[in-house]
């Protein structure tokens, strides 16, 4: 998948993420992805009010959140729409960051295998490290579904499905 081609797919990834119904969408409304390359997605976030803990500076549950949506994005930009579950999730904190704030969130897919995917996440502000993340994704079923819905034309290869398309497979 081309440079271009990879950005484009990991922000069409990212709008299936944000679907109404789902908590994605509460944590990354403004979350943009800025850069996308195979095994790579970077995105950039504000830091709004709603992000904050009760001592003003970013939420560890967000960060958290931040390292599954940016290993996610990350699984995608190697043409995996689908990117399955979450197995593991583990988060080293290690600065905050305050309202009005825009953090990088730097996501790798450091692996990819038949059932499992890996990915490290760093967080930034600027130049400073606020977190570092690792997560493992299961992605057997979902490698496997998006076989079956490109083979069924219900998705072209190289495309990525709506939630509608799943029709309560996923």
């Amino acid at each position: 998948m081309a440079a271009k081609n990879t950005l484009d797919y990991v922000r069409r990834s990212l709008l299936l993420l944000r679907r109404p119904k789902g908590f994605e969408g509460q944590i990354a409304s403004n979350l943009q992805v800025v850069e996308a390359a195979p095994g790579r997605a970077v995105c950039t976030m504000p830091i709004e009010e709603r992000h904050l803990n009760r001592v003003d500076s970013l939420h560890g549950g967000v960060i958290a959140s931040l390292v599954d949506i940016g290993g996610s994005l990350a699984i995608s930009s190697m043409g995996c729409y689908l990117t399955g579950v979450s197995t593991d999730l583990s988060v080293s904190y290690l600065s905050g960051s305050k309202i009005g704030d825009t953090i990088t969130i730097d996501s790798r897919c450091t692996r990819i295998g038949k059932t499992l995917a890996f990915t490290t996440v760093d967080i930034l502000h600027g130049e400073r490290l606020l977190a570092q993340g690792r997560h493992t994704k299961f992605i057997g079923k979902s490698l496997a579904l998006q076989k079956q819905l490109e083979h069924e034309g219900v998705v072209p290869p190289g495309g990525v499905a709506t939630g509608d398309q799943f029709n309560g497979r996923y």
